[in-house]
């Protein structure tokens, strides 16, 4: 989920705060796979690869590598967006951490934002396009495919596989420019499935 705290209209330059939440915790998982928002790269993570067992019990192993995924997992990130923001600026990835032989497909789709306070009252909305390793989802449009990401297959827990997408946003000028006085919230929703 996405929720963008308050613009700050009150002076020439607008910004807004936005917090990224899965909606489960602080990730969301199925089956062996785990993703989540993490403020960097899981490839440069001390023991990502480490295939050594630290705990055990019947429903759960946890491997060093697990661990050291969950320590880089963060459910506050926040972060600001101002019509100077642009998508070559990464604001944080949507990671994974897999042993799950059949691999998985995470989706991803977006809401405009509107007033948290009173949508009634103040019925504009901002458009901005969500960038996530590359793929676009424009809020502007109609009916915007969601974006798919491939988590890749032959994951075990002795080979675990994992990988972070890039996270950058862009808002539309003129939405973000006419856009009155106001606090403004949005969603990201994020989908996980088995193949």
């Amino acid at each position: 989920m996405l929720a963008l705290a308050p613009l700050a209209a009150e002076t020439t330059t607008k910004s807004a705060s936005l917090k990224l939440r899965f909606l489960a915790s602080t990730s969301t998982g199925s089956g062996d796979i785990t993703i989540g928002f993490t403020s960097k790269d899981v490839s440069t993570v001390q023991d990502i690869d480490s295939s050594e067992i630290i705990e055990q019990s019947p429903s759960k192993t946890i491997t060093k590598g697990l661990k050291a995924f969950d320590t880089i997992l963060d459910s506050t990130k926040t972060f600001i967006i101002t019509e100077d923001t642009t998508h070559t600026t990464t604001m944080g990835y949507i990671s994974y951490y897999s042993t799950a032989l059949s691999g998985g497909k995470i989706g991803i789709k977006a809401t405009k934002l509107f007033s948290s306070t009173d949508s009634t009252a103040n019925p504009h909305t901002i458009d901005y396009i969500l960038y996530v390793n590359g793929n676009e989802y424009d809020t502007a449009q109609a009916s915007p495919s969601d974006i798919a990401l491939t988590i890749a297959t032959s994951g075990s827990t002795s080979t675990p596989i994992y990988g972070s997408f890039p996270v950058a946003f862009q808002p539309n000028a003129t939405s973000f420019a006419s856009a009155p006085k106001d606090d403004y919230i949005g969603k990201i929703s994020v989908s996980l499935t088995l193949n």
